[in-house]
């Protein structure tokens, strides 16, 4: 059987989960802490980020390429990369959101999650079962140092992702009204679509997200405002229905 090892938070694994979903797939997802993870992925490739989906024929270790690796076991009618008109577009806002948006959604949660630890806990015991429950209490302080080194998580990079992330929704949104479209490429359901959606989700916390997000209301008042800003969003509320049609 497939196996997706992530951190299930992670908007990058969404990414993967959804489309394994979709194409239903079977798969066992292998949940690791943030940090502890490395332990694992790095026997497939050194940066160690997750997801990484491991098969019979070895591992993948890019959203993108397990999305891609997805398309070549699925009917072509089933594709997130579909040939023909749209495909060069669907390129690009895939390529954007892997390189502009998931960075700045990711900061900007973290940027309000992290400062209350509380909160930052009970979002991890949503998420965690058996031994790794148990050990959260322990380990949550050194993972949010670990993770406030490695993406830079301070006021002024927050607000630099909190403009980033207005720009790409605004893009999406007046592109949408643009094409008077469904979708951002073409008339059918791709790949831009799901990166959209899932990249976009720390911001939206929408209710079938894969990886088991607290609701709204029971995250700090900070991150309340960030979601009830981009929720409002024309971009958000294409996001949060894309959710609701195709998760």
């Amino acid at each position: 059987m497939l196996r997706l090892i992530t951190i299930p938070i992670s908007h990058y694994c969404e990414k993967a989960r959804w489309a394994l979903d979709r194409a239903r797939l079977p798969y066992e997802e292998v949940a690791k802490l943030p940090g502890v993870h490395l332990l694992t992925t790095r026997k497939y490739h050194r940066r160690g980020t997750v997801p990484v989906l491991v098969h019979d024929g070895g591992a993948i270790v890019e959203s993108t390429e397990i999305l891609r690796w997805v398309d070549s076991r699925c009917p072509s009618v089933q594709h997130l990369f579909p040939e023909g008109g749209g495909a060069a577009e669907n390129e690009r806002w895939v390529e954007l959101f892997d390189r502009k948006l998931g960075p700045a959604t990711r900061l900007l949660g973290y940027s309000e999650l992290l400062p209350d630890p509380q909160t930052f806990l009970a979002q991890m015991r949503r998420v965690y079962q058996g031994p790794s429950r148990a050990v959260l209490p322990v380990l949550l302080p050194l993972a949010a140092a670990g993770i406030r080194r490695r993406y830079g998580v301070d006021a002024e990079r927050a607000r630099r992702a909190h403009t980033r992330c207005r720009e790409v929704f605004a893009e999406v949104a007046q592109a949408l009204d643009s094409q008077g479209s469904t979708y951002l490429s073409g008339e059918r359901f791709s790949a831009a679509d799901l990166t959209f959606a899932a990249l976009a989700a720390p911001l939206l916390l929408p209710p079938r997200y894969g990886g088991g997000f607290l609701a709204k209301d029971d995250m700090p008042a900070g991150f309340q405002a960030l979601v009830e800003e981009f929720r409002d969003h024309p971009a958000g509320r294409f996001a949060l229905g894309i959710y609701e049609r195709h998760r």
